[in-house]
C-alpha cells in the first residue's frame, strides 16, 4: 500500500482535488475490472465490418474476425418493468478505453466514417455483441451516451428486427438488409394536447 507521500507525488499534478478523486477512481476500476461480476468480452463493429450479418445470436469469432475485441461491463437497471417500459440496459468501458482513434488502431474507421462524417458520438451507432451468462453472443445496438455520473455508460438495445429495404441508386434498385432495434415506452406523458 502507499505512503501518503507516494499519493501525493503520484497525484500531485493532476488539477483540482475532485480530478484527482477520479484519476483514483479510475485507478481502482481498472485494477478491479475482471472481478466484476458484470465484467464481459465483446466485440464491436459497424455494418461494414460484421463478419456474421445474418445473425443475432450464437455468433462465434475466428482468428481472422473483422470485428473488435473490446472489454465492457454490462449492467441492467432494472429485471421487470410494470408500466411496461423497455427496461433499460446500460454498458459500460474501462476508464482506459480509448475514444479517440489513431490510423493504426482497429477502431480508425470510427474516427473516418462516423466521426468526422456525421460528428458522432463515441462509439454511438455501431454494434455490440456481448455474451449471456451461458457464453452464447447476442447482437446489441449502441443508442446514446450517458454522462450522468462519473463513469460514462452507453444505452444499448438487444437488436430483435432485421429490417429489409430497397435502396435506388443509379437508375439501379438494391435489396439491403439491416439490424435495428424496438423501443416500448408507455410512462411518459406528453401533457395536455388542446386542438383550436
Amino acid at each position: 500500500m502507499p505512503t501518503f507521500r507516494e499519493m501525493q507525488q503520484l497525484y500531485a499534478n493532476i488539477g483540482t482535488v475532485g480530478q484527482q478523486i477520479k484519476k483514483q477512481s479510475d485507478d481502482a476500476m481498472e485494477a478491479t475490472w475482471d472481478n466484476s461480476i458484470a465484467s464481459r468480452v465483446c466485440y464491436i463493429y459497424d455494418y461494414y465490418h460484421d463478419d456474421s450479418p445474418t445473425l443475432n445470436r450464437n455468433i462465434t469469432y475466428g482468428p481472422h474476425t473483422t470485428k473488435t475485441r473490446i472489454d465492457a461491463k454490462f449492467i441492467v437497471k432494472s429485471y421487470s418493468s410494470l408500466d411496461k417500459d423497455q427496461i433499460e440496459y446500460y454498458l459500460q468501458f474501462k476508464p482506459s478505453q480509448k475514444t479517440q482513434f489513431e490510423p493504426t488502431d482497429e477502431l480508425y474507421y470510427f474516427e473516418t466514417d462516423y466521426r468526422r462524417k456525421y460528428s458522432n458520438e463515441d462509439f454511438v451507432g455501431l454494434y455490440i455483441d456481448i455474451a449471456d451468462d451461458q457464453g452464447i453472443y447476442h447482437r446489441w445496438l449502441i443508442c446514446t451516451k450517458e454522462i450522468g455520473n462519473q463513469f460514462i455508460k452507453y444505452n444499448i438495445l438487444p437488436c430483435d428486427y432485421w429490417f429489409h429495404f430497397i435502396v435506388k441508386k443509379n437508375g439501379k434498385r438494391y435489396k439491403r438488409k439491416i439490424w435495428g432495434v424496438t423501443r416500448t415506452q408507455s410512462s411518459y406523458n406528453s401533457g395536455l394536447w388542446t386542438d383550436k
